[in-house]
Formats: structure tokens, sequence, C-alpha cells
């Protein structure tokens, strides 16, 4: 394989044990060099808003900034922009590591998804750091359903029973990458 098999299986396997902060419910850049050719390519597949959005539906709150926000931005009301359906983009993650593989790769999308299939049946790592991520947005994830169902197993932050690194069921991610991995 070559540098772009590896970046594009590192992506997707980061969307199992970082799915907090990477994955394939966001976007990214790729920037390619082609040292042979000596040129630099640059792929955008960042999120997208979704068709009809209406920027009424995000009202800035007046007088001050969001409680919670570590820039100090203000607010939306009721954190519309953070919390329910219409916060979410169109993600392009998915699509743009499958033109980087296709581009520029040398391995199958089957190849490159395989380790984070893997990683996936074991489930996400239960380290110090998942359980603080998690047990810092449990009032958050309470309000879902879905949510609560994969992060706050007995309705509380989950902690392994033996203190030692445990593994979160990746439950509907799984379905999701084998359907990836089946269907490109």
């Amino acid at each position: 394989g070559n540098a772009i098999d590896a970046a594009v299986a590192t992506a997707l396997a980061l969307t199992v044990v970082e799915p907090w902060g990477s994955g394939i419910g966001g976007g990214g850049f790729a920037v390619v060099h082609l040292a042979k050719e000596e040129r630099t390519v640059v792929l955008d597949y960042g999120m997208k808003s979704p068709q009809g959005l209406d920027p009424a539906w995000f009202e800035m709150q007046q007088g001050g900034s969001a409680d919670d926000d570590l820039f100090g931005w203000p607010g939306v009301i009721e954190d519309r922009n953070v919390e329910g359906y219409r916060s979410m983009c169109v993600p392009g993650a998915v699509a743009g590591l499958g033109k980087a593989l296709e581009a520029f790769g040398t391995k199958s999308w089957q190849e490159v998804i395989a380790p984070a299939l893997e990683l996936a049946e074991t489930g996400v790592p239960l380290d110090w750091w998942t359980m603080v991520r998690i047990a810092s947005e449990a009032a958050r994830l309470r309000k879902y359903p879905m949510s609560r169902e994969i992060f706050l197993p007995d309705g509380l932050p989950p902690v392994p029973a033996d203190g030692t690194v445990g593994h979160l069921d990746a439950g509907p991610l799984k379905a999701t990458l084998k359907r990836l991995a089946e269907a490109g």
C-alpha cells in the first residue's frame, strides 16, 4: 500500500476508537503531494448544510455567550445549532475518503475498511479519556434514546468493572461499517 491507503484506513479506524472527534459522520480535507509529478492536490470533503436550511432556525441569544461554549461565542436559542435534527450537516467523509483512495490509493475500499470493522467488532475502547468524554456529555446524551442506549448503559457513564480498559458495544456503527464495506 501507500500513504493514502494508510491515511484512509486510519481515518476509518478513528471512527471507532475516537468517535467524538473523528469519523465518518464528519468531513475533512486531504492534502496529497505527488512527488513524481511535482504537484500537490487538495481534496475538500467538508460537511454541507442540508438543502432548505433556513438561518432563521438559529436565532442568536441576546446578551452573552453560551455557558458551555469553548470559544465564548454567542449562543443560539435552545442550542438549536448543537442539538436536534436541524443541527446536523450532510457528512462528506465517506465520499472524500473514497475519492482519495480511488484517485491516489492502491488498495480496495474493502481492504482499507477491514481494520475499522475489526475494531468495531471489539467495540469502542473504554479508557479513562473515553469515560471523561462520555461523562462530560452525559446530560446531552441522555436526551436521545439511541445515544443513551449506546453511551450510558444502565443510565450512567460506563466504567469497566475491573478498572481496566473495557469496550462499549459499537452498536449501529458496526452495521454501518459493514454496509460501507459491502456497498462501497
